[in-house]
């Protein structure tokens, strides 16, 4: 039993040596696989030459020139130099969209939008000057069919005149409602001389406003502008030399016609072919009426607003056209005051 014992001892250690030998011999073969990396030789007496290696090499700083920033100066960018499609329209097709709107009806906004677009767009698409823009327009006005057409132009155009000067100023909204309308601005700017130049145009072809008697020919509840038909009123010496000039009288027979007319009586001159629009909202009124049709008490004519007015006109609308005739007040060129007087 002794001697088995020794045995195995022998065997375990004869084991251990071995495993340490190959344990050995395996770490020998590896590092004997890795490459050698061989220090260069040098020559007796001299040094070493180092090992050159690159710095990392800095970047090199962009050069970054600023300006003095310059004091904002506001400029209106210019309008494309090549003229659009309405260079080739003429102006009497883009007048007849303004004269044919009809105010009060469905969608009547983006039409008048539309219309007044297209009188911008011809503006900005023609050299021409005032006066022949003056002429066209004259021009225009005298082939419509009468004197109540032409007033019911110049109605609608003043409704839409401010339209223009909006896109100018860029208002989104006036934009933005031109192209609801399904209409599409030629241009992205406008000149302001240009539409300057058409609107004194179209000015200058607007009958005079003055102090004088008149005849409200209609209104229009729809817009509350209404047309007046200017006469002068004759009496003495005025009313004997129209007699002679346009009736073919005598002096004698004209002075014996004035001599025997009453103090309320007067002859009426009226050489005027056009008609005046009035914003009825943008005048003080006075009438020989209550607001409910009743006529005044004595003969001085009452003070009535303009929804006061409207309310006479739908209820009574003779007592407004037909009854009375009318004396407007002008002031720096603008109507000031519509009045209704007593005449007996």
């Amino acid at each position: 039993m002794q001697l088995k014992k020794s045995r195995f001892l022998f065997f375990a250690c004869e084991k251990n040596t071995l495993l340490t030998v190959l344990t050995i011999l395996i770490t020998v073969m590896m590092i004997g696989c890795q490459p050698q990396v061989t220090a260069p030789e040098t020559t007796p007496g001299t040094e070493p030459t180092p090992t050159a290696t690159t710095a990392p090499v800095e970047p090199t700083p962009t050069l970054m020139l600023t300006e003095t920033p310059l004091a904002e100066t506001p400029t209106t960018v210019p309008a494309t130099d090549e003229p659009g499609a309405m260079a080739g329209v003429k102006l009497s097709d883009v007048l007849d969209n303004v004269a044919k709107l009809q105010n009060g009806t469905a969608g009547i906004s983006l039409k008048q939008a539309s219309a007044a677009a297209k009188v911008l767009d011809w503006a900005e698409d023609n050299e021409l000057t005032e006066e022949e823009i003056e002429s066209k327009i004259a021009s225009y006005l005298d082939s419509l069919a009468d004197p109540e057409a032409v007033g019911a132009f110049i109605v609608n155009f003043e409704l839409v005149s401010e339209i223009p000067q909006k896109i100018l100023d860029g208002d989104d909204s006036t934009i933005g409602m031109v192209s609801d309308a399904g209409y599409s601005l030629e241009h992205t700017s406008y000149t302001q001389s240009k539409w300057d130049t058409f609107l004194a145009a179209y000015k200058d072809n607007l009958p005079s406003m003055y102090t004088s008697y008149a005849d409200m020919v209609s209104f229009d509840p729809e817009t509350g502008w209404a047309l007046f038909d200017y006469w002068d009123m004759l009496k003495g010496n005025e009313a004997k030399q129209w007699l002679i000039d346009n009736e073919g009288y005598t002096e004698a027979n004209a002075q014996e016609y004035v001599t025997n007319m009453s103090e309320s009586e007067f002859i009426k001159k009226n050489n005027n072919t056009r008609l005046r629009a009035v914003d009825m909202d943008a005048v003080s009124i006075t009438m020989m009426y209550q607001a409910d049709g009743t006529p005044v008490d004595d003969a001085n004519p009452v003070a009535l607003t303009f929804s006061e007015f409207m309310n006479l006109y739908a209820s009574h609308p003779d007592s407004v056209l037909d009854s009375y005739f009318y004396y407007l007040t002008v002031q720096s060129g603008a109507v000031k005051e519509v009045e209704q007087p007593y005449w007996p």
